[in-house]
């Protein structure tokens, strides 16, 4: 089964946090389960990501928002991508890129030119991070 989880900044400190999102009045907030007293904190809706269902190399969590990086592929994994690119949910799947377009995106679990989340790092994500994305865009 894989695990629904959310990350998004807050408003005030623009800290990320993890949970579920809520919408109440026209205002977004993360419900956050698991401690002593479950609490909602306000969230901005801008940098809302979903986790993929996937691990990187590390064992991290990875997010929609996120950058990776992909280290040189061993000899048994195919993969066209070498990154960094960013994770991105895109016409009803998670999904890869290496351009600020779109339409160069892939699915990540395309057989063919997909790549192996598993030997991925997670770099940062493009809401705390955004001098990441000038390496992505370059090219």
């Amino acid at each position: 089964m894989i695990e629904v989880l959310y990350r998004a900044m807050t408003i005030r400190s623009r800290k990320m946090v993890y949970g579920f999102p809520i919408e109440i009045d026209g205002q977004m907030y993360m419900y956050i389960a698991g401690s002593e007293n479950h609490r909602m904190i306000r969230i901005d809706p801008e940098t809302l990501g979903q986790y993929i269902g996937r691990k990187d190399r590390n064992g991290k969590k990875v997010f929609a928002g996120d950058i990776l990086k992909e280290y040189p592929p061993n000899k048994y994994v195919y993969t066209t991508c070498t990154g960094p690119f960013q994770i991105l949910y895109y016409d009803c799947s998670f999904q890869y890129s290496e351009r600020r377009s779109g339409k160069y995106s892939r699915p990540i679990d395309d057989c063919e030119d997909g790549i192996e989340i598993d030997i991925c790092e997670v770099l940062g994500n493009i809401h705390e991070n955004p001098e990441l994305l000038e390496e992505l865009y370059e090219n």
